[in-house]
């Protein structure tokens, strides 16, 4: 049973809002185009695993995805959380490419060139991130069936050299039901420690815990960007232009003709991803392109947008409003990138 579904990443998010308002000729672009590459070919791997553990539907198991807890003041990410009534598995995903030299003391290591890279070992960082469960279920007196933890290489065009070095605990994705089933088999002779019903409690609580990623204050300036850098204005759904003017309430785009009431969702998304959940009337209006601060007054009123203070200066709370929320949840649902 799926408990918690795989999420797109926010920065993700954030970097592919950048990209559609950065030009193309931008200095800065093939570093951020790059800077994005890395989350998705995570994500992408992270979501091959999917496709095995699909096949444990019919199994009475529990099945977490991205989960993100904090113990004593750290916090710690788990890529997939299985839970049988027998047993825990944590399951770090790597969607590593190349050629990876597996050394006698578990070190991996790869040649860029004539540049040397050691990679951590991703059984080390599960083993850990079992540590850091374990110690997190004890501080709340709360137990889960044994945990076993395990790292899952998902580039099939992945080569690993002197694989005799390898750990049993490191495996292929097409490896990882063989894993699971015999994982059930050296605890079916083992009651299971807690009632489906417990179980089902302690799965609730670490659901309930999870650490939801915020939305930071300006990200853009934390990339090295200002405003200055992007393209402003609302973009027209159909020829994707950063053209469209706000006429008797209705969006007109100026390239294509065409209309929409309600284009300026996207760009107040875009605006929450790029600055942060926080506005003023004057920052939207020069995002928006709009002059008239009482045309933005009624978009956000419309929206449902808290607002703190009464003064020119007062800020708006963009994710106080339910549309614009689920605006963001819809991109963040995970599908393929």
């Amino acid at each position: 049973m799926l408990i918690k579904p795989r999420t797109i990443p926010v920065k993700i998010l954030v970097l592919s809002a950048l990209l559609e308002r950065l030009s193309a000729n931008h200095p800065g672009r093939p570093l951020y185009e790059e800077e994005l590459g890395k989350p998705i070919w995570g994500h992408r791997g992270e979501q091959s695993v999917d496709y095995y553990l699909d096949f444990l539907k019919t199994e009475s198991c529990f099945i977490l995805h991205g989960l993100k807890l904090s113990n004593n003041g750290h916090n710690f990410l788990i890529d997939t959380l299985v839970i049988f009534p027998e047993f825990t598995l944590i399951v770090e995903v790597k969607h590593w490419s190349g050629v990876l030299e597996v050394q006698e003391r578990g070190d991996l290591v790869k040649w860029d060139g004539s540049v040397k890279r050691v990679y951590e070992n991703p059984v080390q960082q599960a083993k850990h991130q079992q540590w850091q469960l374990e110690s997190w279920l004890e501080s709340r007196h709360l137990t889960l069936p044994p945990i076993e933890h395990l790292a899952v290489f998902t580039n099939s065009r992945l080569v690993l050299e002197n694989t005799q070095y390898l750990s049993p605990k490191m495996i292929r994705s097409n490896c990882l039901l063989d894993y699971i089933y015999s994982l059930k088999r050296h605890y079916a002779a083992s009651p299971p420690p807690l009632s489906n019903s417990d179980l089902k409690k302690v799965i609730s609580r670490i659901k309930r815990n999870h650490i939801k990623d915020d939305f930071i204050n300006s990200p853009l300036s934390q990339l090295g960007l200002s405003e200055d850098d992007l393209k402003l204005g609302v973009s027209c759904p159909v020829c994707q232009k950063f053209s469209m003017s706000r006429v008797k309430r209705t969006w007109y785009c100026a390239s294509c003709g065409m209309s929409f009431q309600n284009a300026h969702i996207k760009a107040l998304t875009d605006y929450v991803l790029l600055f942060g959940r926080y506005a003023q009337n004057k920052d939207l209006q020069k995002f928006l392109h709009i002059e008239d601060p009482r045309t933005v007054r009624r978009l956000l009123l419309t929206l449902k947008v808290s607002r703190k203070g009464i003064t020119t200066n007062s800020q708006f709370d963009l994710l106080s409003s339910e549309v614009i929320k689920n605006e963001i949840d819809s991109l963040r649902e995970d599908r393929k990138l």
